[in-house]
């Protein structure tokens, strides 16, 4: 028994929902690497002093290596602030380059996500899916928080460095 009214609706909802955890984690990227999000957080009462720095010197120094990693500065405006080691240097350049494929991974699995709805909401027989796929993304979002939430939890160390181990290369 076919579940879908035909074989590419079905395709166009598994490339939503299987699309839609990685769309809306993602998103979260744009807010967290801000400028706007540097300024609240160290705006934070409980947040600790800097030993090194004026607030205001680190603050500049955040904001302008956040606009490094997104592509908004050069390495040489990076190591013009002088105040990051030759190794964090190399982990800063790796962080940059993860970056820049999620944030394009980003694009790609909107733009993809987009095309599928528009291309089941156009016919009355596929529109429900279009919703349907959502909802189910959606709610595989929430799972895959979950079991992020419940792994770092319970064995932070281990996540952390899974993590690291996924994303970047040595000992950068």
């Amino acid at each position: 028994m076919n579940l879908y009214p035909s074989r590419s609706a079905g395709l166009l909802s598994w490339v939503t929902v299987l699309l839609t955890p990685f769309f809306i984690i993602l998103s979260s990227l744009y807010i967290f690497m801000s400028p706007q999000f540097i300024q609240y957080e160290y705006s934070q009462p409980n947040f600790p002093p800097a030993e090194r720095f004026t607030a205001e010197a680190r603050t500049f120094n955040a904001t302008e290596t956040v606009r490094y990693v997104l592509g908004q500065r050069s390495l040489t405006d990076l190591t013009n602030l002088d105040v990051y080691n030759e190794r964090e240097i190399k982990h800063l350049v790796d962080v940059e380059k993860v970056a820049h494929a999620a944030l394009q991974f980003h694009a790609l699995s909107g733009i993809l996500i987009a095309l599928a709805l528009v291309a089941l909401a156009r016919k009355p027989l596929t529109r429900a899916w279009a919703a349907r796929s959502l909802v189910s993304g959606g709610m595989l979002t929430l799972a895959v928080i979950a079991a992020i939430g419940i792994f770092s939890v319970v064995a932070f160390d281990q996540f952390f460095v899974t993590c690291l181990h996924i994303f970047f290369e040595g000992d950068s």
